[in-house]
């Protein structure tokens, strides 16, 4: 049994987040300047389709971190680093966070050209990827109960969240997202649609949330892929649709670069896998944003937009730091604190909890200076009241054998995850929000 005291700290810090969320957005789910449009359903405002927003490339940075001095048992093979000691109050008991359980598998699929269930498969497996061109479709009976969905998908064609047309290998460019009672022709309603205006950018995984009362039926219609690259289908990996009936609060959104883009994304154990096998009642929603390449101040100038295409997840990884280390720098000569300073401040306008871990121990000799940015991480998470997150440079200077060693990509080795370093680092994240889910 936990003890009372913990999470209840954290759960009113997680309420004071969205109560004095003060966003210079009026409504989330109207589209940006120069974005595509979207119609009906949306994130949770009523009304108006999802949102979306200036197409402009994203370039983001960062790496994984935790907090300095942290101990304590991280459990699950990832050795005794342990999460944040500093900072927003510890996750624990009391209240814990609302489920927006996954409900989409196991379910009857229906999809042209057929394939389509691998979809929701959850195995992650780019060779079991469903593949459609233009007018592909796919179906699925979600069956009543829910009166609110959020579709979720992927795509591991291409590693940056920020697809331009010249570079995408497999990313749906126009779709349209529908929603039936019966599933029968004439039966359906559109709930959402991404057009690709005005430049044909696209995203490697997007959202939509949408009324669902009275539904039983999901349907996807792709329209358009625009791909410089002469590849004629989306290649899809997975969709997940998940009951946020009772909120969207346990969703998770990914933003840095390098070993976030594997780390968080395309592989089986990532972290809501490991929630949900110890808390059946929940499956948490991630979206994986990170690119490859930049600094924070990079992140300054896309949060807006990042926010504008993802309004419906609450809880924001800032995986940020070794791009600013780059080349040995130190945090003053990329303005590290403030940059970031400001992302916080965007983030917990719009009503999100940002999360900062400390960055990781890497050994390739480029990013000596980790530590100091670490130091900074530390000063934001205390100023911030920011909640626990992984301290991972506790985690890889216990384990250095977790970084790449042979088979790296050229100039990588000892600056990307081994395969068994992404494992521990999703490990040490699962043991980490352990506590804010129910037993």
């Amino acid at each position: 049994m936990r003890e009372a005291t913990k999470h209840a700290c954290l759960f009113v810090l997680l309420l004071s987040g969205a109560c004095s969320s003060g966003s210079s957005k009026s409504d989330p789910n109207t589209s940006g300047d120069g974005g595509e449009a979207t119609t009906s359903g949306g994130s949770d405002s009523s009304g108006g389709g999802t949102a979306s927003a200036s197409a402009g490339k994203s370039s983001t940075s960062g790496g994984k971190n935790s907090s300095a001095g942290s101990t304590g048992s991280a459990g699950k093979g990832s050795g005794t680093a342990g999460s944040q000691a500093s900072g927003g109050a510890p996750p624990g008991d009391g209240e814990y966070l609302i489920p927006n359980p996954l409900v989409s598998k196991d379910k009857t699929v229906d999809s042209s050209p057929d394939g389509g269930e691998v979809a929701f498969d959850g195995l992650w497996d780019f060779g079991n990827t469903w593949r459609a061109g233009p007018k592909g479709w796919l179906k699925i009976n979600v069956g009543k109960g829910p009166t609110k969905l959020l579709f979720l998908w992927h795509t591991d064609s291409t590693p940056d969240y920020t697809i331009d047309p010249e570079i995408n290998f497999g990313a749906p460019t126009a779709y349209v997202v529908e929603v039936s009672p019966t599933g029968a022709d004439g039966s359906w309603t559109k709930v959402a649609e991404v057009t690709g205006a005005p430049d044909d950018v696209t995203y490697r995984s997007r959202a939509h949330s949408f009324d669902f009362t009275g539904m039983s039926y999901v349907r996807w219609t792709l329209n358009k892929v625009v791909s410089g690259q002469g590849n004629p289908d989306a290649q899809i990996n997975e969709i997940e649709i998940h009951d946020i009936s009772k909120g969207s609060e346990d969703t998770w959104a990914v933003v840095g670069l390098g070993q976030s883009r594997s780390t968080y994304h395309g592989h089986p154990g990532m972290f809501p896998e490991l929630i949900h096998a110890a808390h059946p009642d929940y499956y948490p929603a991630l979206i994986d944003l990170a690119e490859a390449g930049g600094q924070a101040k990079d992140l300054v100038s896309s949060i807006d937009t990042l926010l504008e295409l993802n309004p419906d997840f609450h809880f924001w990884i800032l995986a940020y730091g070794v791009g600013d280390a780059e080349n040995n720098r130190s945090p003053a000569e990329t303005n590290f604190k403030a940059s970031m300073q400001k992302v916080i401040d965007k983030l917990k306008a719009a009503g999100k909890v940002p999360l900062f871990p400390r960055i990781e121990k890497l050994t390739d000799g480029n990013h000596t200076t980790t530590n100091d940015f670490n130091a900074v991480i530390d000063e934001l998470v205390t100023a911030n009241d920011l909640p626990p997150a992984p301290d991972l440079y506790a985690l890889f200077s216990q384990k250095p054998e977790l970084l790449c060693v042979t088979d790296c990509e050229e100039g990588h080795k000892g600056l990307d995850f081994s395969p068994e370093g992404e494992t521990a680092v999703n490990e040490l994240w699962a043991t980490t929000l352990d506590p804010l889910y129910a037993p």
